[in-house]
């Protein structure tokens, strides 16, 4: 046991290995947990911090995960600046994908009118 603490060490390793993003957690609660968790673990047993930064990784859902295993973060500090601006890049991304999907549609609702409205004018 760590400093009267009630853990063993194994359950600091778990906890930390078992680490994932919830589906409805912001990036940011996730990095202060991911945190408190690793900086938690006693400095004896403490994985490297570029250990961490795998498992951070690993820990984030897979579209992030794929844009920030291309970058070149050079410490954990920075990967989560990095995470949180490539999940602020695909958020806008995707508003911009559902606003095109948006007019898009209203432009194919627009076609298809015409469409019947020159088939009705031709059968008559």
């Amino acid at each position: 046991m760590y400093c009267g603490e009630h853990k063993s060490a194994e359950s600091y390793l778990v906890d930390f290995y078992a680490l994932k993003k919830q589906k409805n957690e912001t990036l940011l609660v996730f990095n202060q947990r991911f945190c408190s968790i690793y900086y938690g673990i006693p400095l004896e047993i403490r994985p490297t911090e570029k250990t961490a930064m795998i498992y951070y990784v690993m820990g984030l859902h897979s579209e992030l995960a794929l844009f920030l295993l291309e970058g070149k973060s050079s410490s954990l500090k920075i990967l989560f600046e990095d995470a949180l601006e490539v999940e602020e890049n695909i958020i806008a991304s995707r508003r911009i994908r559902e606003q095109a999907d948006f007019e898009n549609l209203h432009l194919l609702e627009l076609a298809k009118c015409q469409y019947i409205l020159d088939f009705e004018l031709e059968g008559k």
